[in-house]
This record gives structure tokens, sequence and C-alpha cells, in this order.
């Protein structure tokens, strides 16, 4: 394993579904930010994103990865997590004014590295599995899907897209999750720390919610 510099003696492997880029980091509220910039900051790490949901937990019960951002507990037992998480609230969007309920059916771009949602939709639903969020915010843009699933803070500077109002279809609490090993806590424990300095640093904010508003009636 590669030697790190600083934070653990041994290269830490950690795993993440979200492909974590500075455009997406843009989108988020400060809270969330902190925790992914803190942690792709970390020395000592091996990053890798963009892993669909099943693949991403089953290189972590092969011990493949050696952490991975994700809901705590994970299987198998024998693991740890960071003292912070991060929540994130994933709500439907569409485009402002739309009238959805005229169609028999909808499409709905999802995330294809994370499981399909209940929907609160009378609708039939068409699921499109998209590679990234921008390319969701390009396809509900142009028309081409009609329904966005995304965090809460994604439209908050954009009147063409609305939220529709319903609760959030799935809300998450995400941690570092490792496995139980020295230098894996060693990593948790230096993570935590940085983390702890940059909110005592920067304090938090709230996830804003657009007051757009979309007609499903």
């Amino acid at each position: 394993m590669r030697r790190a510099q600083d934070d653990s003696e041994e290269s830490v492997r950690v795993g993440n579904v979200v492909t974590v880029t500075d455009q997406w980091l843009l989108s988020l509220t400060s809270e969330q930010k902190n925790f992914y910039k803190t942690l792709r900051a970390m020395s000592g790490r091996q990053w890798s994103d963009g892993l669909p949901f099943d693949r991403l937990h089953g290189l972590f019960a092969s011990r493949q990865v050696d952490c991975i951002v994700a809901e705590a507990p994970v299987e198998p037992a024998d693991t740890i997590a960071s003292v912070h998480k991060v929540r994130f609230e994933m709500v439907m969007f569409a485009r402002t004014g739309e009238a959805l309920l005229r169609d028999d059916s909808v499409t709905v771009g999802y995330l294809a590295t994370l499981p399909r949602m209940k929907l609160p939709l009378a609708q039939d639903v068409e699921w499109y599995g998209l590679r990234t969020i921008k390319q969701g915010i390009d396809l509900i843009g142009a028309g081409r899907i009609d329904v966005l699933i995304a965090h809460a803070s994604l439209f908050e500077d954009d009147a063409s897209i609305a939220r529709l109002p319903f609760p959030p279809v799935h809300v998450i609490e995400l941690a570092l999750v490792c496995h139980d090993t020295p230098t894996n806590r060693d990593f948790i424990t230096a993570f935590d720390a940085r983390l702890r300095s940059v909110r005592d640093d920067s304090g938090n904010t709230g996830t804003a919610i657009s007051t757009n508003r979309v007609d499903v009636s």
C-alpha cells in the first residue's frame, strides 16, 4: 500500500456513490459541501466515486474498499463510523408551471447508481437512469424527462425548475463508514477532527426550499 503523508500510515480506500465534481459541490448546502471537501482533502486516502449502490456495498463487504460514504451501521457488524454525518433530502423537481397530471405517465430521472424510490405519483412511472446529476439537469431543462429526483438545494437559483409540493421521497443521513482496523480508526478520528475544525470556522446553513410551484392538480 502507498504510504500516506500525515493522517494515517497506510492508504485508505474510500468509495462513494455520487461522482463528486466541483460543479456538484456548488449545488450543496455548506454543511454538505464541507463534508465532501474535507473528505477529499484528507491525505492517506484513495478516492473512488461514481460506484453503483450495490457494487459499492459489495466492494465494502469483500474488503476491496476500506471505507464508504453510507448510512450507518453497515454490514458486517465490525464497522465504525464518523461522528459527523451529512443529511440529504431527495425531492422531486419539474419544470415550473408544468401540469404533470395531464399525462398518463411521467418520465422520472434518477441517478442510476441509486436504488429506485417509492414515489407519491398516481401516473405510471418510466424510470430514466442518469449517469450524473448534470445529465439530469440538461434533460429536464430540454423537456426530455418530466421529473428529476435530486437533493433539495440543487435548483435554488433556477426559477425555471421547481420542487414538486410533496415531502422528500427519501431522506438519508450519511457517514464515513469503515472496517474496524487501527488504520481506519486513525483515519476516521482525523476526519472528524478536521471537519469539526471546518464547521467551527464556517458554521452551518440549512437547506433552502424553492418557492416556485408546479401544477400537479
